[in-house]
């Protein structure tokens, strides 16, 4: 149990405040997002299907517009991004 702990503390003291900052953010907006999926879950189970489908229309239109998709999805992104507008380039002044 010492050696446990002792673990947890060398890994305390490596991680910047930055990190844990960023952890307690994460861990607020999944919160946040548990209880409104609980909230519009309760009000009707068609608003949150449509929530779920914009969210997800529009993470997929992100991920063929700026190509950051999983790669197991590339095979189907590489399908569907002809018809999706492409990224411009940036010219460097």
């Amino acid at each position: 149990m010492n050696g446990l702990f002792s673990t947890f503390q060398e890994a305390y003291k490596q991680l910047p405040d930055g990190d844990w900052l960023r952890f307690g953010i994460l861990l607020l907006v999944l919160l946040s997002v548990l209880w409104l999926v609980r909230l519009v879950s309760q009000v009707n189970r068609y608003v949150l299907l449509v929530a779920f489908v914009f969210g997800g229309t529009f993470l997929f239109a992100n991920w063929v517009h700026n190509r950051t998709e999983p790669s197991f999805l590339t095979p189907v992104v590489d399908v569907v991004a002809p018809w999706f507008p492409k990224k411009l380039r940036s010219f460097d002044v």
